[in-house]
């Protein structure tokens, strides 16, 4: 009898562990697709920037109704992907709502060309975030302890075995 429920706790137990590794896996699988689904928006916004800029730069101070059309489809264009990208964002960190900032200011055209800068300090913030969120699908709720000791181990490593 003992050993019967011996072989029941056991599989009771493994079915707990089976299924809390599954619940992981499909939460890793869920973030993963937000994270490529986020970056090729991103992707999609810098591309759409140029056309729109280009587009209304091109008639920056004409009037017509030739001209108005084509600054409005370019604008609403990048205004589609914009809110996509915003509504995969979490307002509630700080990082995000500093993209979403430097996203904003991207689509104010004063010129031809947007700057340059500009857009690597966009670009530099969403490659942190995605690597920030990668780090969380990767490493789960061990992400914080992990990301504390990672530049202490990977000192001891370049000392040991030479920088990679």
């Amino acid at each position: 009898m003992s050993a019967v429920l011996s072989v029941l706790t056991i599989l009771g137990l493994g079915s707990i562990v089976a299924a809390l590794i599954s619940w992981r896996v499909a939460i890793s699988n869920n973030r993963q697709n937000w994270i490529d689904a986020l970056r090729e928006d991103l992707a999609s916004y810098f591309r759409e920037l140029e056309s729109m800029h280009y587009a209304i730069g091109d008639f920056l101070g004409s009037t017509g109704p030739d001209s108005e059309k084509k600054k409005r489809e370019a604008r609403v264009a990048i205004l589609f992907i914009y809110w996509r990208i915003v509504l995969r964002l979490n307002r509630m960190e700080a990082t995000h709502n500093d993209l979403r900032n430097k996203l904003d200011e991207l689509m104010i055209v004063r010129e031809k060309a947007p700057n340059r800068d500009k857009i690597e300090e966009a670009l530099d913030l969403a490659r942190q975030i995605l690597k920030r969120e990668w780090d969380v699908t990767k490493y789960g709720i061990w992400t914080k302890p992990i990301l504390k000791v990672k530049p202490t181990l990977k000192r001891w490593g370049d000392r040991l075995w030479g920088p990679n």
